[in-house]
């Protein structure tokens, strides 16, 4: 069941209650807790005491997404990256911490 009021924001997801703050991010979702950070880009994301953090460059995507297991590059071909240099950029990659 999805309950909806009339700014047609989620309020109820089965039995999840969904929360918002004053800009209308979703801050919950029931199980998840999200931070919002600058332009209102998801910043973080904590579930079970474990968070992923997620950081934006100039032009507002994602370069790099973390957490205790990994961190992965979201380089573009205006990123200078060993894996760059002479070749078509990659999509992600993946460094295991």
């Amino acid at each position: 069941m999805i309950v909806c009021l009339v700014d047609h924001k989620a309020r109820k997801l089965a039995n999840a209650t969904i929360g918002y703050n004053a800009n209308g991010n979703m801050v919950s979702d029931g199980s998840r807790s999200h931070v919002c950070g600058g332009a209102n880009r998801l910043s973080g994301v904590t579930q079970g005491g474990a968070t992923t953090t997620l950081d934006y460059g100039p032009s507002g995507t994602r370069v790099k997404k973390s957490n205790a297991f990994a961190t992965t590059l979201y380089p573009d071909a205006n990123v200078d990256t060993i894996a760059n240099r002479g070749r078509i950029p990659t999509r992600a990659t993946r460094i295991q911490t």
